[in-house]
């Protein structure tokens, strides 16, 4: 999974209505299973640190509801630890496996029930993993592990309903985040008490009231409705990130979706534009300070401060490059050409590539009205607590990600929404048009 944030030191962020993708339907939420707790010798100690309080909406199995915790190491953040049984943070080796943490067994008071509550250690690139079943997070040489994903078949974690929330230490207190980067698995709502020590949002995640909504826009979104599937044997609705869909259509580049295919549109408007175009790095510091123009020679972004010349290929720009948002594999960051494509990745995903000024800052200007974008991000912004929603690698510029900073947590409290048992059929084709207020 990749991790947006630059916090966390790796590489890896009231009701609303979606205009022309909405249209709330009642649902069947799944019928909670008998109460099954699973036997266990000795429950596990929850560590020591901030309890996390789980209102679970969802219809699963409560007596399956189990829970992980890894994060980085304080010493090394390249290097990666867990908790373990004696409530102790274990680096990752070959032959150990992060502990499973039986909620409803060990820990009632995660929900809301009298008796012992989880807890986890504010450190670097904190993660609570919430699952449904078990997941399988095994250790490797230095610090490595290998963690399950949501939308390989076969792999491990496709069969089982689960979720991640990033908790990382900010010195002082608490960073969180409900990152979509690579799926949303389960609906999911966050706060971080006391309230009023929490900014700038005092609650995130998606508007869970409307998550038959957010299928439901997904559905009769062709071919964004190929993100959605009902997960291996669970059969538990899971919406995935275009780059991990394997064989999604070239939006960006076939003119099967745009006259003419949206990136030769974007190339032209660099090649002749009707007015200089003008990419602002000094927001990103000393390393690419400045202003750079910006042009094309049709195989090429060409980009030019001064004597200093950046040429990033057309080629590069593929329909899962664009999705996964990610410059790192052809560029390191931090430099300017690292920066430079990733202002340009935002602009293709939000659909304001071909605007003179970059980079631009103004929610209300994403996703215009027929124009190929990332829907899949269009989508989950329009459902989501203030718009606020990580939905591709760097989605946090301009402010568009589900964080809360709080200095002084004394719990953390998520609510698992209900999740309905069968997809929403398809009616009328949609297309997704921001909707920020």
């Amino acid at each position: 999974m990749r991790l947006p944030l630059p916090w966390l030191g790796l590489s890896i962020a009231g009701a609303i209505a979606l205009a022309g993708c909405s249209g709330t339907k009642s649902f069947t939420p799944f019928a909670p299973s008998p109460s099954r707790l699973t036997t266990h010798a000795a429950c596990p100690k929850p560590g020591k640190g901030v309890p996390l309080i789980i209102k679970d909406q969802s219809g699963l199995a409560a007596s399956s509801l189990t829970l992980y915790f890894t994060s980085s190491n304080p010493k090394n953040l390249g290097q990666f630890q867990y908790l373990d049984a004696q409530g102790a943070m274990t680096l990752f080796a070959p032959g150990n496996e992060a502990t499973a943490f039986p909620v409803a067994q060990c820990f009632p008071g995660t929900l809301g029930k009298a008796g012992a509550k989880f807890a986890f250690p504010l450190l670097p690139g904190g993660k609570i993993w919430i699952a449904f079943g078990k997941l399988t997070f095994k250790g490797a040489a230095n610090g490595q592990f290998t963690a399950p994903t949501g939308w390989g078949k076969g792999q491990p974690g496709y069969d089982v309903p689960w979720d991640v929330v990033e908790l990382s230490f900010n010195n002082p207190g608490i960073f969180v985040n409900l990152t979509r980067v690579d799926m949303l698995g389960l609906p999911l709502n966050l706060q971080v008490l006391p309230a009023n020590k929490s900014e700038p949002f005092k609650q995130i995640g998606e508007n869970l009231a409307q998550y038959p909504d957010i299928l439901k826009a997904f559905v009769n979104n062709v071919p964004f409705n190929r993100s959605v599937v009902l997960a291996g044997t669970s059969k538990v609705p899971r919406i995935i990130n275009p780059s991990h869909v394997e064989a999604f259509p070239d939006v960006f580049g076939s003119a099967t979706f745009f006259a003419g295919g949206y990136l030769n549109k974007v190339v032209g408007y660099y090649k002749k534009p009707p007015q200089k175009i003008v990419y602002g790095t000094a927001y990103k510091g000393a390393y690419c300070p400045g202003s750079w123009q910006a042009s094309s020679d049709g195989t090429h972004f060409i980009f030019t401060q001064g004597g200093s010349t950046t040429n990033i290929p057309v080629s590069l720009f593929t329909t899962n490059y664009i999705f996964a948002d990610d410059p790192a594999p052809k560029y390191t960051p931090p430099s300017c050409a690292f920066l430079l494509d990733k202002i340009l990745l935002q602009e293709l995903n939000r659909g304001v590539a071909m605007t003179s000024a970059h980079p631009q800052d103004i929610p209300k200007t994403f996703y215009p009205k027929d124009q190929i974008d990332n829907q899949y991000a269009c989508i989950l912004h329009n459902y989501s607590l203030h718009y606020a929603t990580y939905a591709f690698a760097f989605d946090d510029a301009a402010d568009q990600a589900s964080i809360i900073k709080n200095s002084a947590p004394t719990s953390v409290q998520l609510t698992i929404g209900a999740i309905p048992k069968t997809l929403p059929k398809p009616t009328t084709k949609q297309f997704c048009t921001a909707n920020y207020k």
